[in-house]
C-alpha cells in the first residue's frame, strides 16, 4: 500500500501547471481555517477531527470528523472579509464526504471615469461551493473534492469549475503522517473578457506530520508551490539600485538556500490538555515577500490556540504579515451528534 501512495504523491510533479502569468480566482489560496493560519497557512498531513482540515486536503475527511459542523471568519487585509461553512459526514462501509461554501467580500470601491469623475461606488465578491469525499484503503487514504467558482465585479462575472485531489498516508503506530494534494485543476467557463487565457492557481503540496511518543507536541512540514519549484523568486533585471537609511547600496543576492526555504511551512502544534491547545508555525515565502528591507519583525509567524468544551471547539489564528497588517481568524466547529444524542433521550 506504501508503494501506491508513492505513485500518488509523485502523480502531481508530472501533471501539467501553468506557471507564469497573473492567476484567476485567487481566493482559493486564503487560509480555510484559524488553526492553519496560526500554524503558518498551510498544512495538509493531520488527519483528525478537524472538518475544515479536509478544505484544504480532500483525503482528510474521516470518520472523526463525522457530523462536524464549522465555521470560519477571517479580518483580512485592508476591507477584505471572507469566511466558509464546512460540513463532514461519514457513511460506514462507503465513504466519508465533506462539502461547504466559501465567500469573500472585497468591499466597496470608488467608480471614477478618465476626468477622476466619481459616479458612486461598486462591490467586488467571490464563491467557492464546494463537495467531495475520501476513502481509506487501509493505512492509506485517497479524496477528490469539486468545486463551483463565481465571481463578480461591478456587473462583470466569472466562472469555473475545479477539483483538488488528495493522498494521506497515516501510521498510527510511528504517530506519522504523510500528504500529497493536487490543487485547484480545471478550467474557466466564464471571464470578464472571453479573449482573455485563463490560468488558474493551480499548487503542488506536499506535507508531513510527526507527533512525539512522550510529548503531546506535533510538528508539521508542508511544501508549497512545488509545481513551481525555483521559481518564486522574482528578479526584475532593469530594476534600479537599492539603499538603505545610511545611504549604502543593498547588494542584490542569489541564494540557493533561500529559493528553497521560500517553498516550506513550519508548523508546530501543543496539547496542554485535551482542552486547550497551543501552535506556532512559520512561513519564509511570506516573510522574504512582505518584511521591509531594514526590519523584518515578525512578519511569516503565525500563532494561535484551541479551546474544546463539550460539543464545540473554538479556534484563533493570528499571522502577521508585515508592519502594518496583520491577520485574525477564528474558527468554530460543532458536533451534531451531541445534541441529537441529547434529544433523542
Amino acid at each position: 500500500m506504501l508503494r501506491v501512495f508513492i505513485i500518488i504523491l509523485l502523480f502531481p510533479v508530472l501533471a501539467h501547471a501553468q506557471i507564469g502569468g497573473s492567476r484567476a480566482f485567487d481566493f482559493l489560496r486564503m487560509v480555510p481555517s484559524a488553526r492553519m493560519n496560526a500554524l503558518g497557512g498551510a498544512n495538509i498531513s493531520a488527519v483528525d477531527h478537524d472538518p475544515l482540515w479536509s478544505a484544504a486536503n480532500p483525503a482528510a475527511s474521516n470518520p472523526l470528523s463525522h457530523s462536524m459542523l464549522s465555521f470560519s471568519w477571517a479580518n483580512y487585509l485592508s476591507d477584505i472579509r471572507y469566511g466558509q461553512f464546512w460540513y463532514n459526514h461519514t457513511q460506514p462501509k462507503w465513504a466519508s464526504f465533506h462539502g461547504g461554501v466559501q465567500f469573500a467580500n472585497y468591499g466597496e470601491f470608488q467608480r471614477t471615469d478618465i476626468l477622476n469623475s466619481n459616479s458612486g461606488t461598486f462591490s467586488a465578491g467571490a464563491a467557492r461551493m464546494s463537495m467531495g469525499a475520501s476513502r481509506a484503503f487501509d493505512k492509506l487514504r485517497v479524496g477528490g473534492t469539486f468545486h463551483y467558482l463565481t465571481a463578480n465585479l461591478d456587473g462583470w462575472k466569472s466562472s469555473a469549475f475545479v477539483a483538488d485531489f488528495g493522498a494521506s498516508w497515516q501510521d498510527t503506530t510511528r504517530l506519522l503522517g504523510i500528504a500529497a494534494v493536487m490543487k485547484n485543476f480545471g478550467a474557466a467557463l466564464q471571464y470578464a473578457d472571453a479573449m482573455d487565457e485563463v490560468s488558474l492557481p493551480f499548487e503542488l503540496q506536499v506535507g508531513i506530520s510527526k507527533r512525539l511518543e512522550h510529548l503531546p507536541l506535533r510538528f508539521s512540514l508542508t511544501g508549497i508551490h512545488l509545481n513551481r519549484f525555483m521559481g518564486l523568486l522574482y528578479r526584475d533585471e532593469n530594476a534600479p539600485p537599492q539603499f538603505d537609511l545610511s545611504g549604502q547600496e543593498i547588494p542584490v543576492k542569489n541564494r540557493t538556500a533561500d529559493r528553497i526555504a521560500r517553498h516550506f511551512v513550519f508548523g508546530a502544534e501543543l496539547s496542554l490538555s485535551k482542552h486547550v491547545y497551543l501552535r506556532a508555525g512559520y512561513n519564509h515565502l511570506r516573510r522574504q515577500d512582505l518584511k521591509t528591507i531594514n526590519h523584518g519583525g515578525t512578519a511569516g509567524f503565525g500563532f494561535g490556540g484551541g479551546l474544546h468544551i463539550s460539543w464545540f471547539t473554538f479556534d484563533y489564528g493570528f499571522g502577521r504579515y508585515h508592519a502594518a497588517a496583520s491577520f485574525h481568524q477564528f474558527s468554530l466547529a460543532m458536533s451534531l451528534q451531541g445534541p441529537y444524542r441529547k434529544i433523542m433521550k
